[in-house]
C-alpha cells in the first residue's frame, strides 16, 4: 500500500490562484486515471489525498485506489480547519472498509484532532486507520518543527483504540504561507512511533504492519451521560455557556495547584493535606487537586476533617478515597463539602464558584467518551485523580485538553510519578518532579477553557456534527 498526504493534487491553499485552481480540478478525473492505471501496473494499494470535485461541491477526500485500479472507497474530511471551509464541504460519513489485507478506515488530517471518528472507525473493525494530512507548523529553521497531532494526539489515537496509524504529510511551504510539518509516521496499537520521515526534506518511509498486533477497542459500556456526544449543539450545556460568558478577564483567573504525595495512613495523609492547603492559602491559590488517598476511608468525614484548615471563601480542594470498591471523590469549600464523583455512578459535572469541573480517575481518562462528555456538560476543568504511573499518561493528558480544549490538573499518589496542569493548548504549565513531595501551581484563565476556537474556522464545539456520532452510543 502507498499512503500520499492530503490534497497531494492539486494542493490545500487554493485561494491564491484562481484560475490555475480551475484548471487543475477540471483534469481531476485524468490525475485519477493516471493513479489507478499505475496502482493497477505495480499491483499496490494507492490512498491518496485529492480536492475531489462532486456535483457542485468540492471535497478534501482520501481516495483508497485497490491494486486492480479501482476506485474502492473515499473519506471526506468532516472537522474542517482553518480556511478549508473556504473550499471545501464537511464530509458527515465514517465507514470501514475490507481490503485484502484486513478491515481499514481512513480519515483527513484534521478529523484525527475529533476522537469520535477514530472511534468509530475502530468500532466497524478497521485495524489500520489511514489518515492523509497536511500538518502545519511553525519554527525558526525547518529541523524544529512540531505539531500537536503528531507530538500527542496521533500517537494516543492509536493506543486509546488498539490499532495501527499511518500519516502521510507534505514538506515545505506551499504559497509562501502554509508551512507543512514532514514527519509522516506509522504509529503501533501501543501508541508508539515505530517509523518517521524527518521534517525537512522529502522522503520515502517503508513499513511493515501487522494487523494482527491490532486488537481493536476493549469492550465498554458507557456511561448515560455519554449520550450527550450526539446531542445538537445548542442544547449543550457547554454551548450555552460559550454564548453568554461576559464581565472582566480577571474575574475567570484561578491560580491552581496540582499536588503530589504519598500517605500509608489517613493520619499520615491528612497531616500532609494540612500542609499543603496552608501553602496554597497562602500562595493565593484558588483551587487545589489534592493526590487521592489510596485506602479505605469514609468520604465525607475526610472533606469534613479538611474544610476545618481552609479559611479563605475563594478556594476548593479536591480530593478522593477508596470507598466501597472504587475511588470516590469530592470537593471541600469553606461552605460547603460536595461528594457528587463516586465510582460506578454516572459521569457528572459540578458548578463551583462560577467554574464546572470533573473529576476522572485513574485510567477513565484513556477512554476518550468520558472528557469529551463532560466538556460538552460544561466542564471546562478536569481533575485527575490517579494512582498509577504510565509511559503514555501525558500524551494521553495533552490529547484530552488539547481536543477539548479544556485545562486538565493531574493529581497522582503513584510513586515514581508527577502531578501537572494542562491548558487547552495541550501544554504543560506546571509540574512536580517525579517522585517529590511537592505542590505546583499554574494560573488557570475561565476565558480559555470558554474558548473553543482552535483557529479560525475550526470550533471544537460548533464545529461538531452530533449526528453522525450516533453510533458510538450503544
Amino acid at each position: 500500500m502507498i499512503v500520499l498526504p492530503e490534497c497531494a493534487y492539486p494542493a490545500y491553499f487554493l485561494e491564491l490562484e484562481p484560475q490555475a485552481v480551475k484548471k487543475a480540478l477540471n483534469r481531476t478525473e485524468e490525475v485519477l486515471a493516471s493513479v489507478k492505471t499505475k496502482a493497477r501496473e505495480l499491483g499496490v494499494y494507492v490512498a491518496l489525498g485529492i480536492a475531489l470535485p462532486e456535483g457542485d461541491r468540492l471535497y478534501n477526500a482520501a481516495v483508497l485506489i485497490d491494486d486492480r485500479g479501482e476506485i474502492v472507497h473515499r473519506a471526506y474530511k468532516s472537522n474542517l480547519w482553518h480556511f478549508d471551509d473556504r473550499f471545501f464541504t464537511p464530509g458527515e460519513d465514517f465507514q470501514a472498509i475490507d481490503t485484502k489485507f484486513g478491515r481499514i478506515g481512513m480519515m483527513v488530517c484534521a478529523d484525527g484532532r475529533i476522537p469520535e471518528i477514530a472511534r468509530i472507525l475502530a468500532l466497524q473493525g478497521a485495524r489500520l486507520i489511514i489518515d492523509v494530512v497536511n500538518l502545519v507548523a511553525t519554527a525558526r529553521d525547518p529541523k524544529d518543527l512540531m505539531n500537536q497531532q503528531y507530538a500527542f494526539m496521533l500517537p494516543v489515537r492509536a493506543l486509546e483504540n488498539r490499532i495501527w496509524l499511518v500519516t502521510a504529510d507534505k514538506c515545505g511551504m506551499e504559497g509562501n504561507c502554509a508551512v507543512y510539518l514532514g514527519r509522516s509516521i506509522v504509529v503501533n496499537p501501543e501508541g508508539k512511533i515505530v517509523a518517521e520521515c524527518p521534517p525537512d526534506r522529502p522522503e520515502i518511509l517503508i513499513c511493515d504492519v501487522d494487523l494482527e498486533k491490532a486488537l481493536g477497542p476493549e469492550d465498554m459500556k458507557l456511561p448515560a451521560a455519554c449520550g450527550i456526544l450526539s446531542h445538537p449543539t445548542p442544547e449543550l450545556p457547554i454551548y450555552q455557556k460559550m454564548t453568554r460568558a461576559s464581565g472582566p478577564v480577571s474575574a475567570g483567573e484561578r491560580l491552581t495547584a496540582a499536588v503530589q504525595f504519598r500517605a500509608g495512613t489517613m493520619e499520615e495523609y491528612l497531616e500532609k493535606a494540612y500542609r499543603y492547603i496552608h501553602a496554597a492559602q497562602c500562595s493565593y491559590c484558588r483551587v487545589v487537586a489534592l493526590p487521592p488517598f489510596d485506602g479505605e476511608a469514609e468520604l465525607q468525614q475526610m472533606c469534613l476533617l479538611l474544610q476545618k484548615v481552609i479559611v479563605k471563601d475563594d478556594i476548593v480542594v479536591f480530593t478522593a478515597c477508596r470507598e466501597d470498591g472504587g475511588l470516590h471523590a469530592g470537593a471541600v469549600t469553606e461552605r460547603e463539602v460536595r461528594t457528587p464523583w463516586k465510582y460506578g455512578e454516572d459521569l457528572c459535572v459540578e458548578e463551583i464558584d462560577g467554574v464546572g469541573y470533573c473529576v476522572l480517575s485513574d485510567e477513565s481518562l484513556y477512554t476518550p467518551e468520558l472528557p469529551r462528555a463532560a466538556m460538552l456538560m460544561g466542564g471546562e476543568v478536569l481533575i485527575w485523580m490517579d494512582r498509577r504511573a504510565r509511559e503514555m499518561d501525558l500524551k494521553v493528558a495533552q490529547t484530552r485538553a488539547a481536543e477539548n480544549k479544556m485545562f486538565v490538573v493531574r493529581a497522582s499518589s503513584a510513586e515514581q510519578d508527577v502531578s501537572y496542569l494542562v491548558t487547552p493548548a495541550g501544554a504543560t504549565a506546571c509540574t512536580t518532579f517525579c517522585h517529590a513531595e511537592q505542590l505546583a501551581c499554574a494560573l488557570i484563565l475561565q476565558s480559555d477553557g470558554l474558548s473553543k476556537t482552535v483557529y479560525p474556522g475550526t470550533d471544537i464545539v460548533r464545529s461538531r456534527i452530533p449526528n453522525a456520532y450516533k453510533e458510538l452510543i450503544r
